[in-house]
């Protein structure tokens, strides 16, 4: 049996059912009994789990996915990774359980062609389900002046179908400069006008023109919790 977390409140442990290099699979057991897969990588210094990953192109929004009770795919072992490959939502109950779970750390994780592009960490101690996404809780991040920025959008419900949003500003859509967004169908400026669900991101150390900056596309985005 392996330890995945635990709190005064509940405690998770897992069985192995297999093995990959440095990632579990793991038969996690809720503090009702039951059980349900889950994925681990222990390259993060613990037992870290994929509560939550969505895709791009997948038609479906992903702040409805996250927001709304209920899990999605979670006894799919296809989505239990850090690929594109099965292409739907993912979202295990912790995310609904977030209180009684009390992550101590939140990692959200970009992927393109199976590798991290991105991570930024929250410090995830006496958060909410959706407040743990702040500026006030960075613990690490790879952009040199966000901490320093005024973001006008910095949430997981964003603004205007743009979700996981972190954004510096806007200006008349080709000025808009932000770090993060995965952004819904049809919306109003060209950087995000598609007929598909997308994340895009910063390249660079710093937030990037949307239009015409160091901008580059993830295919998946993962929410990690310790």
């Amino acid at each position: 049996m392996w330890p995945m977390a635990s709190t005064t409140s509940r405690v998770l442990v897992g069985h192995v059912v297999e093995l990959v290099n440095i990632v579990l699979v793991m038969s996690v057991f809720a503090v009702t009994g039951d059980s349900f897969p889950g994925y681990c990588d222990m390259a993060r210094g613990g037992y870290t789990m994929i509560v939550y990953k969505a895709v791009s192109g997948v038609k479906a929004d992903v702040y409805d996915v996250w927001n709304n009770k209920g899990v999605v795919n979670e006894e799919k072992l296809q989505a239990l990774n850090t690929n594109s490959l099965f292409k739907a939502h993912y979202k295990n109950r912790l995310v609904d359980e977030w209180r009684e779970y009390r992550p101590k750390e939140v990692v959200v994780v970009l992927y393109a062609g199976g590798s991290e592009v991105l991570r930024l960490v929250f410090d995830g101690h006496l958060s909410t389900k959706t407040g743990w996404f702040s500026k006030e809780r960075l613990a690490f991040l790879p952009y040199t002046d966000l901490k320093t920025a005024s973001p006008n959008y910095f949430s997981i419900f964003g603004d205007f179908g743009r979700h996981f949003f972190i954004n510096k500003m806007y200006s008349s859509c080709p000025g808009d400069v932000g770090w993060l967004a995965f952004y819904s169908p049809g919306k109003g400026c060209s950087w995000d006008m598609t007929t598909e669900y997308k994340i895009k991101y910063s390249k660079s150390s710093q937030g990037e023109n949307w239009t015409t900056g160091k901008v580059g596309e993830a295919e998946a985005l993962a929410v990690f919790v310790d």
